[in-house]
Protein backbone atom coordinates (compact mmCIF):
# COMPACT_ATOMS: atom_id res chain seq x y z
CA UNK A 1 0.00 0.00 0.00
CA UNK A 2 1.33 3.49 -1.07
CA UNK A 3 1.03 6.35 0.55
CA UNK A 4 -2.17 7.33 -1.42
CA UNK A 5 -3.85 4.44 -0.77
CA UNK A 6 -2.89 4.80 3.24
CA UNK A 7 -4.11 8.50 2.98
CA UNK A 8 -7.25 7.52 1.41
CA UNK A 9 -8.11 4.82 4.06
CA UNK A 10 -7.61 7.65 6.81
CA UNK A 11 -9.94 9.57 5.01
CA UNK A 12 -12.86 6.54 4.58
CA UNK A 13 -12.40 5.67 8.05
CA UNK A 14 -12.40 9.03 9.09
CA UNK A 15 -15.31 9.66 7.97
CA UNK A 16 -16.83 5.94 8.50
CA UNK A 17 -16.14 5.71 12.18
CA UNK A 18 -16.24 9.19 13.14
CA UNK A 19 -18.60 9.61 16.50
CA UNK A 20 -22.11 10.88 15.86
CA UNK A 21 -22.00 13.45 18.69
CA UNK A 22 -20.56 17.11 18.41
CA UNK A 23 -16.78 17.08 17.42
CA UNK A 24 -14.51 20.06 16.74
CA UNK A 25 -12.04 19.81 13.53
CA UNK A 26 -9.51 22.46 13.50
CA UNK A 27 -11.73 24.56 15.47
CA UNK A 28 -14.77 23.70 13.51
CA UNK A 29 -17.94 22.51 15.46
CA UNK A 30 -19.23 19.76 13.62
CA UNK A 31 -23.19 19.44 14.54
CA UNK A 32 -24.58 16.68 16.33
CA UNK A 33 -25.12 13.28 13.86
CA UNK A 34 -23.06 14.85 11.19
CA UNK A 35 -19.67 13.92 10.24
CA UNK A 36 -17.39 16.76 9.20
CA UNK A 37 -14.29 16.10 6.60
CA UNK A 38 -11.82 17.96 4.45
CA UNK A 39 -12.80 18.49 0.50
CA UNK A 40 -10.11 16.46 -0.80
CA UNK A 41 -9.90 19.19 -3.76
CA UNK A 42 -9.89 21.98 -1.32
CA UNK A 43 -9.05 20.94 2.43
CA UNK A 44 -10.14 24.56 3.70
CA UNK A 45 -13.37 23.32 2.96
CA UNK A 46 -16.00 20.61 4.22
CA UNK A 47 -18.26 17.57 2.97
CA UNK A 48 -20.95 17.38 5.90
CA UNK A 49 -22.83 14.72 5.88
CA UNK A 50 -25.80 14.64 8.53
CA UNK A 51 -28.09 11.54 9.36
CA UNK A 52 -31.42 12.87 11.02
CA UNK A 53 -33.89 11.43 12.68
CA UNK A 54 -37.50 12.71 13.15
CA UNK A 55 -35.74 14.13 17.13
CA UNK A 56 -34.21 16.87 14.44
CA UNK A 57 -38.07 18.30 13.59
CA UNK A 58 -40.43 19.97 15.62
CA UNK A 59 -43.43 19.35 17.30
CA UNK A 60 -45.07 21.47 14.80
CA UNK A 61 -43.02 19.69 11.86
CA UNK A 62 -40.91 22.59 11.38
CA UNK A 63 -37.18 21.86 10.93
CA UNK A 64 -35.66 23.31 13.72
CA UNK A 65 -33.48 26.57 12.71
CA UNK A 66 -31.01 26.21 15.71
CA UNK A 67 -30.08 22.64 13.81
CA UNK A 68 -27.50 24.89 11.84
CA UNK A 69 -26.82 27.19 14.42
CA UNK A 70 -22.96 25.92 15.10
CA UNK A 71 -22.42 25.20 11.12
CA UNK A 72 -19.64 26.41 9.48
CA UNK A 73 -21.59 28.01 7.07
CA UNK A 74 -19.36 29.69 4.89
CA UNK A 75 -16.97 26.83 4.69
CA UNK A 76 -19.24 24.40 3.37
CA UNK A 77 -18.75 23.15 0.10
CA UNK A 78 -21.14 20.00 -0.15
CA UNK A 79 -23.86 19.26 2.40
CA UNK A 80 -25.42 15.91 2.35
CA UNK A 81 -28.47 15.50 4.07
CA UNK A 82 -30.33 12.19 5.23
CA UNK A 83 -33.40 11.15 7.31
CA UNK A 84 -33.46 7.89 8.56
CA UNK A 85 -36.58 7.79 9.16
CA UNK A 86 -38.40 8.13 6.00
CA UNK A 87 -42.66 7.70 7.46
CA UNK A 88 -42.75 10.75 9.02
CA UNK A 89 -43.54 13.92 6.40
CA UNK A 90 -41.19 16.97 6.98
CA UNK A 91 -42.31 20.48 6.12
CA UNK A 92 -38.78 22.54 4.92
CA UNK A 93 -38.37 26.32 6.13
CA UNK A 94 -37.89 28.24 3.31
CA UNK A 95 -35.06 29.86 5.04
CA UNK A 96 -33.41 26.60 5.68
CA UNK A 97 -29.96 27.24 3.90
CA UNK A 98 -29.62 30.75 4.95
CA UNK A 99 -25.87 31.68 5.39
CA UNK A 100 -24.86 28.52 3.16
CA UNK A 101 -23.52 31.22 0.35
CA UNK A 102 -20.92 29.41 -0.83
CA UNK A 103 -22.33 26.23 -0.53
CA UNK A 104 -21.79 24.00 -3.99
CA UNK A 105 -23.21 20.67 -3.69
CA UNK A 106 -26.64 19.34 -2.02
CA UNK A 107 -27.69 16.42 -1.73
CA UNK A 108 -31.20 15.38 0.46
CA UNK A 109 -32.46 12.15 0.66
CA UNK A 110 -35.50 10.33 2.34
CA UNK A 111 -36.99 13.56 3.96
CA UNK A 112 -40.61 13.09 3.13
CA UNK A 113 -42.49 16.07 1.99
CA UNK A 114 -45.74 17.17 -0.06
CA UNK A 115 -44.06 20.43 -1.05
CA UNK A 116 -40.93 22.38 -1.31
CA UNK A 117 -40.78 26.04 -0.65
CA UNK A 118 -40.83 28.32 -3.62
CA UNK A 119 -37.18 29.96 -2.35
CA UNK A 120 -35.53 27.23 -0.46
CA UNK A 121 -32.63 27.36 -2.77
CA UNK A 122 -32.97 31.14 -3.64
CA UNK A 123 -29.83 31.96 -1.43
CA UNK A 124 -27.60 29.61 -2.54
CA UNK A 125 -26.26 31.43 -5.66
CA UNK A 126 -23.10 29.14 -6.08
CA UNK A 127 -24.57 25.86 -6.04
CA UNK A 128 -22.88 23.71 -8.56
CA UNK A 129 -25.32 20.01 -8.62
CA UNK A 130 -28.61 19.30 -6.55
CA UNK A 131 -29.79 15.67 -6.19
CA UNK A 132 -32.89 15.10 -4.64
CA UNK A 133 -34.09 11.24 -3.60
CA UNK A 134 -37.08 9.74 -2.02
CA UNK A 135 -38.52 12.95 -1.00
CA UNK A 136 -42.18 12.42 -1.88
CA UNK A 137 -44.56 11.14 0.98
CA UNK A 138 -45.47 7.59 0.03
CA UNK A 139 -48.54 6.99 -2.64
CA UNK A 140 -48.10 10.99 -3.53
CA UNK A 141 -46.59 12.78 -6.35
CA UNK A 142 -43.45 15.75 -5.57
CA UNK A 143 -44.27 19.23 -7.15
CA UNK A 144 -41.68 21.91 -7.43
CA UNK A 145 -42.87 25.70 -8.25
CA UNK A 146 -42.29 27.53 -11.15
CA UNK A 147 -39.60 29.65 -9.26
CA UNK A 148 -37.72 26.68 -7.60
CA UNK A 149 -34.46 26.96 -9.49
CA UNK A 150 -35.11 30.93 -9.91
CA UNK A 151 -31.47 31.83 -9.14
CA UNK A 152 -29.94 28.62 -9.87
CA UNK A 153 -27.36 30.28 -12.35
CA UNK A 154 -24.92 28.20 -11.95
CA UNK A 155 -26.35 25.04 -11.18
CA UNK A 156 -24.80 22.18 -13.63
CA UNK A 157 -25.92 18.90 -12.60
CA UNK A 158 -29.58 18.13 -11.49
CA UNK A 159 -30.60 15.17 -10.07
CA UNK A 160 -34.21 14.59 -9.01
CA UNK A 161 -35.12 10.30 -8.84
CA UNK A 162 -37.35 7.93 -7.15
CA UNK A 163 -39.93 11.23 -6.31
CA UNK A 164 -43.04 10.76 -7.83
CA UNK A 165 -42.32 13.60 -9.73
CA UNK A 166 -44.51 14.65 -12.59
CA UNK A 167 -43.41 17.83 -14.16
CA UNK A 168 -40.72 19.84 -13.60
CA UNK A 169 -40.04 23.79 -13.33
CA UNK A 170 -41.33 24.92 -17.15
CA UNK A 171 -38.17 27.96 -16.85
CA UNK A 172 -35.60 25.84 -15.50
CA UNK A 173 -34.01 26.16 -19.04
CA UNK A 174 -33.61 29.67 -18.59
CA UNK A 175 -32.99 29.80 -14.61
CA UNK A 176 -30.27 27.42 -14.91
CA UNK A 177 -28.28 28.52 -18.15
CA UNK A 178 -25.45 26.52 -17.03
CA UNK A 179 -26.64 23.13 -16.58
CA UNK A 180 -25.02 20.09 -17.98
CA UNK A 181 -27.13 16.80 -17.01
CA UNK A 182 -30.52 16.54 -15.57
CA UNK A 183 -31.53 12.77 -14.03
CA UNK A 184 -35.08 12.81 -13.64
CA UNK A 185 -35.35 8.86 -14.04
CA UNK A 186 -37.68 6.93 -11.98
CA UNK A 187 -40.71 9.40 -11.46
CA UNK A 188 -43.63 9.84 -13.34
CA UNK A 189 -42.77 12.57 -15.55
CA UNK A 190 -45.58 12.27 -18.37
CA UNK A 191 -43.97 14.54 -21.27
CA UNK A 192 -40.10 14.88 -22.22
CA UNK A 193 -41.05 19.40 -22.96
CA UNK A 194 -40.16 21.30 -20.42
CA UNK A 195 -42.02 24.68 -21.67
CA UNK A 196 -45.44 25.51 -22.03
CA UNK A 197 -44.45 27.28 -25.63
CA UNK A 198 -41.19 26.37 -27.49
CA UNK A 199 -41.07 28.98 -29.65
CA UNK A 200 -41.29 32.26 -27.30
CA UNK A 201 -38.23 33.65 -26.19
CA UNK A 202 -38.29 35.04 -22.96
CA UNK A 203 -37.27 38.76 -22.16
CA UNK A 204 -35.55 41.35 -23.84
CA UNK A 205 -32.60 40.82 -25.98
CA UNK A 206 -30.68 43.91 -25.25
CA UNK A 207 -31.00 43.03 -21.23
CA UNK A 208 -29.39 40.23 -19.24
CA UNK A 209 -32.72 38.35 -18.84
CA UNK A 210 -33.05 37.81 -22.39
CA UNK A 211 -33.27 33.92 -22.95
CA UNK A 212 -33.63 31.95 -25.89
CA UNK A 213 -34.94 29.16 -24.01
CA UNK A 214 -32.28 26.71 -25.37
CA UNK A 215 -30.53 24.39 -23.30
CA UNK A 216 -27.14 25.23 -24.80
CA UNK A 217 -25.15 23.42 -22.25
CA UNK A 218 -26.90 20.59 -21.52
CA UNK A 219 -25.17 17.33 -23.24
CA UNK A 220 -26.86 14.20 -20.67
CA UNK A 221 -30.99 14.27 -20.53
CA UNK A 222 -31.86 10.84 -18.74
CA UNK A 223 -35.69 10.37 -18.55
CA UNK A 224 -35.75 6.45 -17.92
CA UNK A 225 -38.16 4.74 -16.47
CA UNK A 226 -40.68 7.27 -16.28
CA UNK A 227 -44.68 7.34 -18.24
CA UNK A 228 -44.04 9.47 -21.55
CA UNK A 229 -46.19 7.76 -24.57
CA UNK A 230 -45.32 10.52 -27.55
CA UNK A 231 -42.66 12.19 -28.08
CA UNK A 232 -43.75 15.07 -30.67
CA UNK A 233 -41.56 17.33 -33.22
CA UNK A 234 -40.94 20.60 -30.99
CA UNK A 235 -40.53 18.42 -27.40
CA UNK A 236 -36.63 18.32 -27.89
CA UNK A 237 -36.29 22.00 -29.71
CA UNK A 238 -34.56 23.30 -26.46
CA UNK A 239 -32.08 20.52 -26.65
CA UNK A 240 -29.81 21.58 -29.05
CA UNK A 241 -26.37 20.49 -27.37
CA UNK A 242 -27.69 17.02 -26.05
CA UNK A 243 -25.44 14.24 -27.02
CA UNK A 244 -26.84 11.15 -24.26
CA UNK A 245 -30.70 11.09 -24.40
CA UNK A 246 -31.83 8.12 -22.07
CA UNK A 247 -35.80 7.35 -22.37
CA UNK A 248 -35.60 3.54 -21.84
CA UNK A 249 -38.68 2.33 -19.63
CA UNK A 250 -41.09 4.72 -20.70
CA UNK A 251 -44.41 3.78 -22.42
CA UNK A 252 -43.10 5.30 -25.69
CA UNK A 253 -45.37 4.64 -28.72
CA UNK A 254 -44.82 7.33 -31.48
CA UNK A 255 -41.89 9.44 -31.76
CA UNK A 256 -42.88 11.77 -34.63
CA UNK A 257 -40.28 11.86 -37.56
CA UNK A 258 -38.78 15.15 -37.09
CA UNK A 259 -38.91 14.51 -32.74
CA UNK A 260 -35.04 14.60 -32.78
CA UNK A 261 -34.32 17.17 -35.66
CA UNK A 262 -33.08 20.02 -33.17
CA UNK A 263 -30.86 17.20 -31.83
CA UNK A 264 -27.49 17.64 -34.53
CA UNK A 265 -25.14 16.91 -31.61
CA UNK A 266 -26.70 13.62 -30.54
CA UNK A 267 -23.96 10.60 -29.78
CA UNK A 268 -26.17 8.47 -27.31
CA UNK A 269 -29.90 7.43 -27.68
CA UNK A 270 -31.64 4.89 -25.62
CA UNK A 271 -35.25 3.71 -26.48
CA UNK A 272 -35.08 0.23 -24.85
CA UNK A 273 -38.66 -1.12 -23.35
CA UNK A 274 -41.14 0.83 -24.98
CA UNK A 275 -43.40 0.06 -27.34
CA UNK A 276 -42.00 1.71 -30.41
CA UNK A 277 -43.15 0.50 -33.83
CA UNK A 278 -41.75 3.33 -36.09
CA UNK A 279 -38.04 5.52 -35.38
CA UNK A 280 -38.01 9.17 -36.21
CA UNK A 281 -35.19 10.65 -38.89
CA UNK A 282 -32.03 9.77 -36.67
CA UNK A 283 -28.95 12.62 -36.56
CA UNK A 284 -26.49 11.12 -38.27
CA UNK A 285 -23.90 11.62 -35.13
CA UNK A 286 -25.48 8.92 -33.51
CA UNK A 287 -22.82 6.37 -32.24
CA UNK A 288 -24.87 4.40 -29.83
CA UNK A 289 -28.26 3.45 -30.56
CA UNK A 290 -30.17 0.81 -28.40
CA UNK A 291 -33.75 0.07 -29.49
CA UNK A 292 -34.57 -3.10 -27.84
CA UNK A 293 -37.81 -4.72 -26.90
CA UNK A 294 -39.72 -2.56 -29.20
CA UNK A 295 -42.58 -3.04 -31.77
CA UNK A 296 -40.00 -2.95 -34.66
CA UNK A 297 -40.45 -5.22 -37.56
CA UNK A 298 -37.77 -4.60 -39.43
CA UNK A 299 -33.91 -2.52 -39.32
CA UNK A 300 -35.54 0.89 -40.58
CA UNK A 301 -33.22 2.77 -43.11
CA UNK A 302 -33.72 5.59 -40.32
CA UNK A 303 -31.24 2.98 -38.43
CA UNK A 304 -29.18 1.45 -41.20
CA UNK A 305 -27.79 4.64 -42.62
CA UNK A 306 -26.46 6.10 -39.92
CA UNK A 307 -23.14 6.27 -40.98
CA UNK A 308 -20.96 6.67 -37.96
CA UNK A 309 -22.94 4.04 -35.93
CA UNK A 310 -20.78 1.39 -33.50
CA UNK A 311 -23.21 0.13 -31.35
CA UNK A 312 -26.91 -0.86 -32.21
CA UNK A 313 -28.97 -2.97 -30.36
CA UNK A 314 -31.94 -3.91 -31.55
CA UNK A 315 -32.77 -6.99 -29.47
CA UNK A 316 -35.96 -7.83 -28.45
CA UNK A 317 -37.76 -7.26 -31.52
CA UNK A 318 -40.08 -8.95 -34.44
CA UNK A 319 -37.11 -8.38 -36.66
CA UNK A 320 -36.47 -11.51 -39.50
CA UNK A 321 -34.36 -12.16 -42.46
CA UNK A 322 -36.59 -10.27 -44.56
CA UNK A 323 -35.64 -7.01 -43.20
CA UNK A 324 -34.54 -4.77 -46.21
CA UNK A 325 -32.24 -2.48 -45.81
CA UNK A 326 -28.41 -3.15 -44.92
CA UNK A 327 -26.73 -1.17 -42.41
CA UNK A 328 -24.38 1.05 -44.08
CA UNK A 329 -21.64 1.86 -41.61
CA UNK A 330 -18.26 0.62 -41.56
CA UNK A 331 -17.66 1.29 -37.93
CA UNK A 332 -19.99 -0.97 -36.26
CA UNK A 333 -18.30 -3.12 -33.60
CA UNK A 334 -21.29 -4.28 -32.13
CA UNK A 335 -24.43 -5.89 -32.96
CA UNK A 336 -27.17 -7.59 -30.75
CA UNK A 337 -29.59 -8.97 -32.82
CA UNK A 338 -30.72 -11.65 -30.51
CA UNK A 339 -34.67 -12.10 -29.12
CA UNK A 340 -35.91 -11.25 -32.46
CA UNK A 341 -37.07 -14.12 -35.33
CA UNK A 342 -34.44 -14.66 -37.77
CA UNK A 343 -34.17 -18.25 -39.74
CA UNK A 344 -30.98 -16.77 -41.09
CA UNK A 345 -28.73 -14.16 -41.48
CA UNK A 346 -28.51 -12.17 -44.74
CA UNK A 347 -25.32 -12.02 -46.22
CA UNK A 348 -25.59 -8.10 -46.82
CA UNK A 349 -26.90 -6.95 -43.26
CA UNK A 350 -23.73 -6.56 -42.06
CA UNK A 351 -21.47 -6.71 -44.80
CA UNK A 352 -20.35 -2.76 -44.47
CA UNK A 353 -18.55 -3.35 -41.14
CA UNK A 354 -17.91 -6.66 -41.59
CA UNK A 355 -13.60 -5.80 -41.23
CA UNK A 356 -14.54 -4.14 -37.27
CA UNK A 357 -17.43 -6.25 -35.91
CA UNK A 358 -16.09 -7.78 -33.23
CA UNK A 359 -19.37 -8.25 -31.10
CA UNK A 360 -22.17 -10.03 -32.66
CA UNK A 361 -25.50 -11.13 -30.55
CA UNK A 362 -27.58 -13.81 -32.24
CA UNK A 363 -29.48 -15.85 -29.31
CA UNK A 364 -33.02 -17.02 -29.10
CA UNK A 365 -33.90 -16.52 -32.74
CA UNK A 366 -34.95 -19.41 -35.21
CA UNK A 367 -31.52 -19.96 -36.55
CA UNK A 368 -30.85 -23.73 -36.63
CA UNK A 369 -27.28 -23.31 -38.15
CA UNK A 370 -25.22 -20.63 -38.76
CA UNK A 371 -22.99 -21.45 -42.23
CA UNK A 372 -19.00 -21.22 -41.89
CA UNK A 373 -19.23 -18.98 -45.62
CA UNK A 374 -21.09 -15.98 -43.26
CA UNK A 375 -17.97 -15.54 -40.92
CA UNK A 376 -15.60 -15.41 -44.05
CA UNK A 377 -15.35 -11.73 -44.17
CA UNK A 378 -15.85 -10.91 -40.18
CA UNK A 379 -12.04 -11.21 -39.36
CA UNK A 380 -12.15 -9.32 -36.07
CA UNK A 381 -15.24 -11.54 -34.83
CA UNK A 382 -14.59 -11.93 -30.98
CA UNK A 383 -17.63 -12.77 -29.52
CA UNK A 384 -20.39 -14.94 -31.44
CA UNK A 385 -23.50 -15.96 -29.45
CA UNK A 386 -26.17 -17.98 -31.22
CA UNK A 387 -28.29 -20.82 -29.58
Amino acid sequence: MDATDSHILLILLYYYVQPVVNIRNDHVECPRRCSCIPDLAEPDRFVINCKWSPAAVTSTNKWKQEIFAQFPLNITKTLNIECDNDSSSIIFDANLFNGFQNLQNLRIQKCRTNTLPNSLLHNLSNLRSVHFNQLNEVDQQLTLPDEFFQRSKRLEKLTIVNCNLNTLPHSLICDSPNIQVVNVSHNSLRTIRLTRNTDDVIGDKSTDNYCNDKAEQLIIFDLSNNQIRLIADSDLTQFVAVRQLLLANNQITVINRNALKACTLLQQLQLGNNSIEELPVMPETLIHLDVSFNRLSIIPSTIANLPNLQILNVSGNAIDENTPFPVISATVKSADLSRNRFEFIPQTLLISCAQQLQHLLLSYNRITQLESSFFQNYSNLLVVSSD
